[in-house]
């Protein structure tokens, strides 16, 4: 038996408090590292040495497996896991609310978390006795994410923002905005390196201390005031190019910009 040594949190809930950790246990390991990869579409056809390229998607989750079980103290003295104790970890492991957060306790791993659920969770036995569990973790994407980071700027008239885009997805990352008015009514933000597309609000009702919060990747605004906003927007909704973007702001107004990137780290 071959201890990992790594510890893992699921839903907020750390796995030493059913006395596991992660590790190989008679021959049962975690995944090999595995990526999730673009897919590319396209055709072959006779007389045409060329491919005709059609595009391409990076959007299937990623799959790996996990195998976890008895913390070492347990298992060096002959312990296991009784029919109680395979029901709270089964209902640790499966809510019924959703994907939930899984964080991998190791140095390599401490920047970046998984939105996943838990599937086929799987008893491994050691000499007749449930010591281990097996399981596959179903990510919502192809992705780790960082945690989330939130950058402020002050904007007075003409900003100048030079921002780095972190994520490894090459179609781009829409961060959320929060835009807190500072005496203008109109506000644009132009990203230069993004077709010098604009994202604006336009002669808004009011131009101190409004509030406004845009989910860009789902397309919802909200706002301190519980007003209508939308008919003040120009619906092109904010989104970072890979890499550097230049960015240019006009008009007063506080913005923070929350990113939590998607990275291709594998599982």
């Amino acid at each position: 038996m071959a201890f990992w040594g790594d510890y893992f949190v699921f839903d907020g809930v750390p796995c030493w408090e059913f006395g596991l950790r992660l590790y190989e246990v008679d021959g049962v390991s975690p995944g090999d590292g595995a990526f999730s990869m673009p897919k590319v579409t396209e055709d072959n056809v006779a007389n045409r040495f060329r491919t005709f390229y059609y595009g391409t998607t990076h959007n299937e989750p990623l799959v790996f497996k996990m195998v976890f079980g008895a913390d070492k103290v347990i298992a060096d003295t002959g312990g296991f896991f009784d029919s109680w104790d395979r029901e709270a970890i089964s209902a640790w492991l499966s809510p019924m609310d959703g994907y939930k957060w899984l964080e991998i306790e190791q140095p390599d791993m401490e920047p970046v978390r998984y939105n996943c659920r838990i599937e086929k969770l799987t008893m491994v036995e050691l000499g007749n006795l449930p010591i281990a569990f097996s399981c596959e973790v179903h990510c919502d994407s192809p992705f780790a994410y960082q945690y989330p980071v939130t950058y402020q700027y002050n904007c007075a008239g003409r900003t100048d923002i030079l921002f780095r885009n972190l994520s490894s997805y090459r179609g781009g990352y829409q961060p959320k905005l929060k835009i807190t008015l500072n005496g203008s009514n109109t506000i644009q933000i132009i990203n230069h390196s993004n077709e010098d597309k604009v994202f604006e609000f336009k002669d808004l009702p009011q131009s101190y201390f409004l509030e406004i919060d845009v989910d860009n990747e789902n397309g919802v605004i909200t706002n301190s005031m519980d007003l209508n906003l939308y008919p003040y927007f120009n619906f092109e909704f904010f989104k970072l190019v890979w890499g550097d973007n230049r960015i240019e702001v006009l008009g007063n107004c506080i913005i923070e910009m929350t990113c939590e990137f998607p990275v291709n780290v594998g599982g």
